[in-house]
């Protein structure tokens, strides 16, 4: 939940998006016009508001406390109105006073600074036209704003009103022993569901910001009253199970993650100690790509190296397993630009095949290949292995991330089993679906995003080949301003902002153009890794011709392969020609890593949008390379990622969103796929 609004400005959402819109029309006479017509026919209230949000980039400046400042002098101009000569005078000059580009600016301020305004539909109904008589009667008519009290005067009172009717939670849930939780209405149902069968299955799709982890905590309170009851969190990663377990409050927990249960899990059958992992699980257990194919006596296969096969059969056999097949087939070869016949493919799932057998259930003890967690996961799946009895309770946040294999572990499993998820974060791959026994439960109401985004994540989601039953709601307590730019010149944010980009040849392409215009800027974490390793393999290819382990650039043999494919985009050029003035250069991304600071001192935030998740942001760009021409996108799998990326960076917005002017459009031409089109 944000913070309460210091002041809630008597204006409208859509009368300030009006005069941010005016400002951008090239017919100033025009203008004018619609200002004089504004300025004489609004509530007078709305008039004044226009004129204080102007002054907010002066009060900043100043360093003044701006909610407490605008409110004063909203309070002074009130009182100095009540007369009508005096409320003709204003609206008569208001229209000089005005100055949109001020405003505009000041409008990007607002929220930062705890000030909101007044939504459209508390002002007047929202009568869907389409529904005629029908539509107007079934309305329901908003109450009277009262932030004037009986003498007219502003009541310094009302924001705190008006916030309180805005509150979405507002039902209160004797949670455990008589402790009384607020909750929005469909959590209320949701949870209620749970407390009357806390020990059955469920699933809950929800929206970011539908109170998920929220949820998750208070069902957790409810399962540790009971003795009976013998919890365990489950998590993909460790890092996400220590984030989960702080959100969650639940330090003394068990809690584990998908690997450590396999682990916990083999350790429970009865298999030859020869397969077990032993030291082969230790993550620091590590061998080359030639050291693989050496002790598996792997051969070249056409042009490629034996140790380039010994590369194309470890991402073979971790695409299978993250996959519901019970077989490693050449659909989990990666894709690459080699010449391969039929013949070298099958070649290259043989081999791909013998790796897994020999990790999994080793013939030659020798060997020693590493295990790691999908390795594990996937062979509990295959044999039918289930969750250790001595568990009565699995709670998983973010189901959405699950592999197929997960899943079947978890269906196969007699404990009730709490998932909870949003499949539009799903990144890559089928989002995988619990059993049809399994109760399921949705919720649309968002509390991070205001009913002004509504339209932009409802199209999103209608094109979406993962479908669910529920649409997108905003929240009236919080407000989201969307702006739009000209996507084909995307201008660096002059506030401090996050630019959330596609892939790692855009965000190199975005590096190098705020290193060149001298903007103080960040990575975000998890790109900083991925940017840096991208680069170095980049030099590799360029340099030295080696094949690059990047999962971007691993399919591409040599730098004219990655020419051909790549050759039309800037930030190929731009790397291209860096590396064309000699081997002098090839240090020049080690260099350039030097001037990226700390997120505290940058001015712009920089990364992929899938890195995003968990993040919220005052301000977001999602640069224009996320949309993807509509013709590129042949099928469900690409439109899905596409989709979901763009869904992950719209969502991490807390105040402002900054979206390419062509989006709705965009969304539009979408082709239409179903969810069983995406392989999994």
């Amino acid at each position: 939940m944000r913070d309460e609004p210091k002041l809630i400005l008597p204006i409208t959402d859509r009368q300030v998006n009006s005069l941010v819109g005016w400002n951008k029309e090239p017919d100033g006479d025009e203008v004018i016009a619609k200002l004089e017509d504004w300025a004489a026919n609004a509530p007078i209230e709305q008039v004044i508001s226009a004129l204080l949000i102007q002054q907010v980039p002066t009060l900043i400046a100043k360093r003044k406390p701006v909610a407490t400042s605008l409110e004063t002098v909203l309070a002074r101009l009130i009182e100095t109105v009540k007369g009508e000569a005096e409320e003709a005078e204003l609206r008569r000059t208001a229209p000089q006073q005005i100055d949109l580009q001020r405003i505009t600016d000041g409008a990007r301020h607002l929220a930062p600074h705890g000030i909101d305004v007044l939504r459209q539909a508390e002002t007047e109904p929202d009568v869907d036209a389409d529904k005629g008589l029908a539509g107007f009667l079934g309305t329901k008519i908003p109450e009277p704003l009262d932030y004037l009290d009986e003498h007219g005067s502003w009541d310094f009172e009302f924001t705190v009103r008006q916030h309180r009717r805005r509150d979405p939670f507002i039902r209160e849930v004797d949670a455990t022993g008589g402790q009384i939780v607020k909750m929005t209405d469909p959590q209320a149902r949701f949870f209620n569901t749970f407390l009357s069968q806390p020990d059955e299955s469920a699933h809950l799709m929800s929206f970011f910001g539908g109170g998920k982890t929220y949820l998750a905590k208070e069902m957790l309170n409810v399962i540790e009253q009971h003795k009976e009851f013998r919890p365990v969190i489950l998590a993909l990663t460790q890092d996400q199970l220590q984030g989960l377990l702080g959100r969650l409050n639940a330090p003394n927990t068990k809690a584990r993650t998908f690997g450590q249960m396999a682990t916990e899990i083999l350790a429970n059958q009865n298999i030859p100690s020869q397969w077990r992992p032993g030291k082969r699980r230790n993550p620091q257990y590590m061998l080359t790509s030639a050291e693989i194919a050496r002790r598996l006596q792997m051969q070249p296969v056409g042009r490629l190296s034996a140790s380039s096969v010994a590369d194309i059969a470890m991402k073979a056999v971790r695409r299978f397993c993250m996959s519901g097949q019970e077989f490693l087939m050449e659909r989990h070869l990666p894709t690459i630009r080699d010449r391969v016949d039929q013949i070298d493919r099958a070649a290259l799932v043989g081999y791909a095949q013998e790796l897994w057998d020999e990790t999994v259930e080793p013939s030659d003890p020798a060997s020693e290949l590493p295990v790691r967690a999908y390795h594990l996961i996937k062979y509990c799946a295959l044999r039918g292995f289930t969750i250790p009895e001595n568990y009565t309770h699995l709670i998983i946040d973010e189901a959405h991330d699950l592999s197929k294999p997960m899943m079947q572990i978890l269906d196969a499993s007699p404990q009730a089993i709490q998932t909870m998820g949003d499949p539009y974060q799903r990144v890559r791959g089928a989002v995988p679906r619990r059993a049809p026994t399994v109760r399921k439960s949705e919720i649309g109401l968002t509390v991070r995003a205001s009913n002004q985004v509504e339209g932009i994540f409802n199209t999103l989601i209608e094109k979406h080949p993962t479908q669910t039953s529920v649409y997108l709601q905003g929240s009236r307590h919080i407000r989201t301003r969307i702006s739009y730019y000209d996507p084909e010149r995307p201008r660096i944010p002059r506030e401090p902002s996050t630019i959330l980009v596609s892939d790692l040849f855009e965000l190199t392409e975005w590096f190098h153009r705020l290193r060149e215009a001298g903007v103080a800027f960040s990575l975000l974490q998890g790109s900083h890794h991925d940017f840096f390793a991208f680069n170095a393999s980049l030099v590799g290819l360029y340099f030295n011709g080696i094949r690059a382990q990047s999962h971007i650039l691993f399919r591409y043999p040599d730098w004219d392969s990655l020419r051909q494919e790549k050759g039309h985009t800037r930030a190929f050029q731009r790397v291209e020609a860096m590396f064309a003035h000699g081997s002098d250069r090839r240090d020049d991304f080690a260099k350039a890593m030097d001037i990226v600071t700390s997120p505290d001192k940058a001015t712009i935030i920089l990364g992929l949008a899938e890195h995003a998740r968990n993040m919220e942001f005052d301000r977001v760009m999602l640069a224009p390379d996320l949309l993807i021409e509509p013709g590129q996108i042949r099928e469900a799998a690409m439109q899905a990622h596409v989709l979901s990326t763009i869904y992950i960076g719209a969502s991490r917005a807390r105040f402002e969103l900054m979206l390419p002017g062509h989006l709705r459009d965009w969304l539009q031409m979408q082709p239409v796929f179903s969810e069983n089109q995406i392989d999994d």
